[in-house]
């Protein structure tokens, strides 16, 4: 299975500096963010997992989880193995990581 990461915020400060690292070490990136990330080898889901006020709508927390998995697991993966992805997805902000 080829290595895949799906990055959150990759057209941002840290963003810029990472996603191409990961590509250059084999990684396949989709990035999640609410501007397009201007590399040709790297799609971009264009959302707003914040949402307005700062909460995710539920509707587009589940939406997002089912393009994460479809990404990142091999066509005709199974529920167990859709499940254990789940389980290690964890959204994290660069405004949580290191500040504003």
């Amino acid at each position: 299975m080829p290595k895949r990461i799906v990055f959150t915020g990759g057209s941002g400060r840290i963003g810029r500096h990472v996603v191409p690292y990961l590509l250059s070490h084999g990684y396949q990136v989709l990035n999640l963010d609410r501007v397009p990330l201007d590399h040709a080898n790297v799609p971009t889901v264009i959302t707003d997992l914040a949402g307005s006020g700062g909460k995710t709508d539920p509707d587009l927390a589940h939406w997002m989880l089912r393009i994460i998995v479809s990404f990142l697991t091999d066509p005709g993966a199974d529920e167990a193995e859709e499940r254990r992805l789940l389980s290690r997805f964890l959204p994290q902000s660069t405004a949580v990581t290191v500040g504003r």
